[in-house]
């Protein structure tokens, strides 16, 4: 099974969101956007961060969102 993430970066690309973001990313990644020039290029580097992150937090939690309509559920993972 392939699960697929998406993440809209523009509110990223106001630098006060993306400063704020960065709190929730380990030192490294931080470390990571910091070190690029473009806001876009920071946007996206924070972005992937931040995703990576939720997946990793999701697979400790064991549970799976799935999208129904237009607002996420969650599925019993033991479904999946």
């Amino acid at each position: 099974m392939l699960d697929c993430y998406f993440l809209d970066i523009s509110p990223l690309l106001n630098g006060g969101i993306l400063v704020n973001s960065l709190t929730v990313l380990p030192k490294d990644r931080t470390m990571n956007v910091l070190s690029y020039g473009s806001p876009g290029d920071r946007a996206r580097s924070a972005g992937s961060g931040m995703l990576i992150e939720y997946v990793r937090n999701e697979s400790r939690e064991g549970s799976r969102w799935t999208a129904s309509g237009s607002r996420p559920s969650q599925e019993d993972p033991r479904s999946a």
